[in-house]
C-alpha cells in the first residue's frame, strides 16, 4: 500500500489539470514529490525511493519548463508527457534490476529476504503490472488529446486500470505467490 503513496504527486496534478490547470497541477505534484522526498529524507531518515526521486525530476523539469516558455499546454498533452514519464521510470527500474516496488516491500519483509529470487521476480512482475496500468493510461491520454475520449471517460480508464493494477499488487500476486509456495512445500 506504501507504493501508492508513490503516485500521489500524479494523484495531485490529476485532480488540478482535471479542473483546468495543467501548470499550477504541475507546480503542486512537484511540491508533493518534494514533500515526499523531505519526509522520507528528514522524518523517516530513509534514503529516498527511486520512484519519488524521478517523480520530482519529472514534473520539476516540466514545470520550469512551462513556467519559463509561458506555454499553455493542453491538459491533454501535460498528462501524456507526464504519464509517459513515469511509465519511462517504472520500465527503467525494471531495466536496471530494481523494479520500483522493491523499495517498498522491504520495508514490510525481513532482510534475509531480500535477495531472494522469488522476492526479485515477484517485485519485477508487480512492478511489469504498474507499468501496464500506466501504459492504458497514456493510451487514454493520447485518445483524450485526439478528441476521442473525454476527461471524464479517461478517468474512468485510468482509475479502472490503476484499480486493476492495484488489485494484482495486494490481492491476486500475493495469494498466487502463497498458493505456489504451498505447493512447493
Amino acid at each position: 500500500m506504501k507504493a501508492l503513496l508513490g503516485f500521489m504527486p500524479f494523484l495531485v496534478f490529476a485532480l488540478l489539470s482535471t479542473a483546468g490547470y495543467s501548470n499550477y497541477g504541475l507546480l503542486a505534484g512537484t511540491a508533493t514529490a518534494a514533500l515526499w522526498i523531505a519526509r522520507d529524507t528528514f522524518v523517516s531518515r530513509k534514503s529516498p525511493k527511486i520512484l519519488d526521486m524521478g517523480t520530482f525530476v519529472l514534473f520539476a523539469a516540466l514545470t520550469i519548463f512551462t513556467w519559463t516558455t509561458h506555454l499553455s499546454l493542453s491538459v491533454a498533452l501535460v498528462r501524456i508527457v507526464v504519464d509517459s514519464g513515469l511509465l519511462l521510470i517504472v520500465l527503467l527500474t525494471i531495466m536496471i534490476g530494481k523494479p520500483f516496488t522493491l523499495e517498498y516491500a522491504k520495508e514490510s519483509v525481513p532482510p534475509s529476504l531480500w535477495a531472494d529470487a522469488r522476492f526479485i521476480r515477484g517485485n519485477v512482475v508487480i512492478s511489469a503490472a504498474w507499468a501496464v496500468a500506466l501504459f492504458v493510461a497514456v493510451l487514454a491520454d493520447m485518445a483524450m488529446w485526439r478528441g476521442i475520449i473525454s476527461a471524464r471517460g479517461v478517468a474512468v480508464i485510468i482509475f479502472g486500470a490503476f484499480y486493476a493494477a492495484m488489485r494484482f499488487t495486494h490481492q491476486w500476486h500475493p495469494d498466487h505467490q502463497r498458493a505456489q509456495a504451498v505447493a512447493q512445500r
